[in-house]
């Protein structure tokens, strides 16, 4: 990561450190996911006919609060900054995470799920146009996609030990390790992410385009979004 030509704005290797180990632990997270139709059956006590209608009812709530965020997360990473929104999603994600495996009843299970969906949010935030600049943006792609191949390397060690029986390890502890490393991750990020709308050169652009109040960068975005509805054929 030495290599690469960041923006003049302060970027320092935590900075970045933060953004690659986001690409893995947002795929080590994918475990939860993969993990989905064993733990419905074993901790819900849910019968194998039952279990894609448990699934497929927590799709269909999850995309029920996940189409809001998606549609407004632009506006509020742009009005708020990108740290608190980024952070209060990984706070939900480690609390659901270690809830999950004590989690015994269907509901429940239901409302821990949603704590999830801001996190899918999470992967719309420009890490790499914010920090690098355009020359190293290529290869700056190429280090996210093997943080996030690594993270994926992981998860399916992770599953072939907990399904395999081999190591005698239960999903109920990796859960609860990958909860740790979230919440580890979450301080990590509280302390060293960089949130390039607080800078001056987003304060110069800002002034340029008359967007320093919040409502103004609120209709300033929303326009845009507009615009590009319009005009896309």
């Amino acid at each position: 990561m030495c290599c690469l030509e960041t923006r003049a704005i302060g970027v320092t290797k935590a900075n970045l450190t933060v953004m690659m180990l986001f690409y893995f632990m947002n795929s080590l997270n994918g475990f939860i996911n993969s993990f989905n139709v064993f733990f419905i059956e074993g901790s819900l006590g849910v019968g194998k006919e039952e279990v894609d209608d448990v699934q497929q009812t927590n799709r269909i709530i999850g995309y029920i609060f996940q189409l809001p965020i998606v549609l407004s997360i632009g506006v509020v990473y742009d009005i708020y900054g990108r740290r608190k929104p980024f952070l209060l999603a990984w706070a939900f994600a480690a609390i659901a995470t270690f809830v999950y495996p004590f989690v015994t009843d269907k509901v429940l299970y239901y409302i821990v799920s949603t704590l999830l969906v801001p996190l899918t949010a999470c992967f719309t935030l420009p890490f790499v146009p914010d920090l690098i600049m355009e020359a190293s943006q290529p290869l700056a792609v190429f280090f996210t996609i093997i943080s996030i191949a690594s993270g994926k390397v992981v998860v399916a060690g992770l599953l072939d030990l907990v399904a395999s029986k081999t190591m005698n390890v239960s999903y109920t502890a990796v859960y609860i390790g990958i909860s740790v490393l979230a919440a580890a991750y979450t301080i990590l990020a509280y302390l060293f992410m960089k949130d390039v709308v607080k800078s001056d050169e987003f304060k110069l652009r800002r002034e340029a385009t008359a967007t320093h109040k919040s409502s103004q960068r609120g209709l300033h975005v929303l326009e845009q979004g507009f615009k590009l509805i319009i005009h896309t054929p």
